[in-house]
């Protein structure tokens, strides 16, 4: 271990020896991952929260054209756009690209 190894030498001059470096080093690394996980998180928070902001601006100006009957539904197509999309979509990859832009 890379954090062991720069952590000994700090370590033993204070006096701490043995199975004691190890798990300071383990809890170190732990640390280490949990933060950067808390930042992965954060920006999902903040995507979610975008993506919740442009689907309500966009169903209230649906919900405008449809109360003053610009625009009208066809249930049968919505359904059939929800299906090809659910196809489509790569959840996978997206979750990747999304973890990927986090590092």
């Amino acid at each position: 271990m890379i954090l062991r190894e720069l952590l000994e030498p700090l370590l033993r001059a204070l006096g701490v020896q043995g199975v004691s470096v190890v798990a300071l080093a383990v809890l170190l690394s732990v640390a280490l991952y949990a933060h950067k996980i808390s930042t992965v998180g954060g920006l999902a928070v903040s995507a979610g929260s975008t993506v919740r902001h442009d689907l309500q601006v966009v169903a209230l100006v649906l919900a405008v054209l449809l109360f003053l009957g610009v625009a009208s539904l066809d249930m049968a197509r919505i359904q059939e756009l929800i299906y090809l999309a659910q196809q489509r979509v790569e959840w996978g990859a997206l979750l990747e690209r999304l973890i990927s832009f986090a590092n």
